[in-house]
């Protein structure tokens, strides 16, 4: 099972904190973040692919770089976090 959790306005405007991706849901066992990307999609319709894949992302507490994130393996016990990013004056 891959936990995700999502953090500012992606928690706030969706009504969710938190999915539990179950690796039945997903076809293969060598899960990208791009799988669950998608499966977070099709199971969170308030979700919003823009705001998602402007998030910062996190697995296991260490920041995914931009260039490579979606291609990044997840394995069962992993933590994914989404944290929107926050701006303002």
């Amino acid at each position: 099972m891959i936990t995700v959790k999502f953090f500012g306005l992606l928690g706030l405007e969706n009504d969710k904190s938190m999915l539990q991706i179950e690796e039945s849901l997903i076809s293969s066992q060598d899960v990208t973040v791009k799988q669950v990307f998608d499966e977070i999609l099709k199971t969170c319709p308030k979700m919003n692919e823009k705001k998602l894949s402007q998030a910062i992302l996190f697995l296991n507490k260490e920041q995914l770089s931009a260039k490579n994130r979606l291609s990044t393996r997840l394995k069962d016990g992993d933590l994914l976090t989404f944290l929107s990013p926050a701006g303002g004056g």
